[in-house]
């Protein structure tokens, strides 16, 4: 269970490496033809936590299976389209109240692209504030979130992590357009003598309105069905019966036989301990391409 790493120094010699490695393929098959290899592959390391499959459950350390990255990132993704539908859905229904505001500026000499930055400028404003009041209560979910494996250790650092503070900026920039672009577009486009003769239309009874609200409830009931999913098929793995008594059971790997042979003398001496075993392989971890 070693794992190889390669120090590439140009990225245009990694075709010549595999060549010579896989013309190393008719030896390697005569000495392990159980293996029944075909290539080599060449995992670049930055790469290695998103699509290593082998050396992350064999030679090297657990990361998080791949399901577990992407599902948080969608699910992520979901509930901020979902919060800002509805912010856009809120600030249309409530445009009612800033109809004669907006009246009055257009008589006044005010353009459509002046209120369109005003409205967009305000909703910056809020999704800011938003993000300033989610700093804080993200190192209350992160904590929550590294229970869900021992190797997890993620801890947020703004002032030394420049592509964070650039991605959340960004999103900031991003969730703004999404929920203050339509809001925006919208109530500017009032005509100032239909606003003071009380003949506008808004809120839900047009299209686009309907389309929103449709999205965002459509997003929620994903994201609950998703949600409650999960949870039971965490359930299920927790309390289904895997054939033994689980309870009380410590599993350590060690490195080789005699390691093995020293860490059982030591335990048996404990008398607090019923019985201790050795296995090549534990149960969830085997090794496919070893035959017993």
């Amino acid at each position: 269970k070693d794992a190889i790493f390669l120090v590439v120094e140009k990225p245009d010699a990694v075709p010549g490496i595999l060549r010579t490695l896989n013309s190393h393929i008719p030896a390697h098959q005569l000495a392990f033809p159980e293996f029944n290899s075909k290539r080599f592959h060449l995992e670049p390391f930055k790469e290695m936590a998103y699509r290593s499959r082998i050396d992350r459950r064999e030679a090297l350390q657990e990361s998080l299976p791949n399901s577990a990255i992407w599902m948080n990132i969608l699910m992520a993704i979901l509930l901020l389209l979902c919060a800002c539908l509805n912010f856009a859905n809120t600030t249309v229904s409530l445009a009612g109240k800033r109809l004669k505001e907006i009246g009055v500026r257009k008589v006044l000499g005010g353009s459509q692209g002046q209120l369109i930055q005003q409205l967009l400028l305000e909703s910056f404003l809020i999704c800011l504030l938003a993000l300033l009041v989610a700093l804080p209560l993200s190192d209350y979910v992160l904590k929550v979130y590294n229970q869900l494996y021992s190797f997890l250790d993620l801890k947020l650092s703004l002032l030394d992590n420049l592509p964070l503070l650039l991605f959340l900026m960004l999103t900031v920039l991003i969730a703004t357009l999404l929920a203050g672009a339509y809001p925006a577009f919208y109530i500017s486009s009032f005509n100032p003598n239909r606003i003071f003769h009380g003949s506008v239309k808004f809120g839900g009874s047009n299209l686009v309105s309907r389309i929103l609200i449709g999205l965002q409830v459509s997003i929620s009931l994903i994201a609950l069905i998703a949600g409650f999913t999960f949870a039971r098929n965490a359930h299920f793995q927790q309390t289904t019966d895997l054939g033994f008594d689980r309870s009380g059971v410590q599993a350590v790997v060690t490195g080789d036989a005699s390691t093995f042979t020293v860490l059982r003398d030591e335990v048996q001496k404990d008398a607090r301990i019923l019985a201790s075993a050795g296995v090549h392989s534990h149960i969830g971890y085997s090794g496919p391409r070893i035959e017993a």
